[in-house]
């Protein structure tokens, strides 16, 4: 037996299984870019909640995401370049979800 879960289903299981981990709309984002993956991919994704916990991380910004990792800004970056900068690194390393207000990476 198999269930299709939805955008919406998907947030809300990991926002039961995790409400600490998640923001509304990070778990909308991430929710809706493992669907975009399975698109993407041509693969069918068995839904785990822990594993997605454990996998992925919320931050405010690319580069809170970053400093998490080790990257450090050089000082005579201009803002703009601060977060391209750490975009970039992130990029370089794993996969990430931007969305209005956040990143969601996967751990490295």
């Amino acid at each position: 037996m198999k269930i299709t879960l939805g955008t919406y289903d998907i947030a809300d299981y990991l926002l039961n299984e995790a409400p600490k981990a998640w923001t509304r709309s990070g778990a909308l984002a991430l929710a809706e870019w493992l669907q975009e993956m399975e698109i993407e991919y041509g693969i069918e994704m068995e839904f785990d909640a822990i594993e997605i916990r454990t996998s992925y991380d919320e931050y405010r910004s690319v580069a809170e995401a970053a400093g998490e990792y080790g990257w450090e800004p050089e000082e005579c970056e201009f803002y703009e370049q601060h977060d391209a900068a750490a975009r970039q690194f992130l990029e370089k390393n794993t996969d990430i979800c931007i969305f209005a207000s956040g990143v969601i990476i996967r751990k490295f």
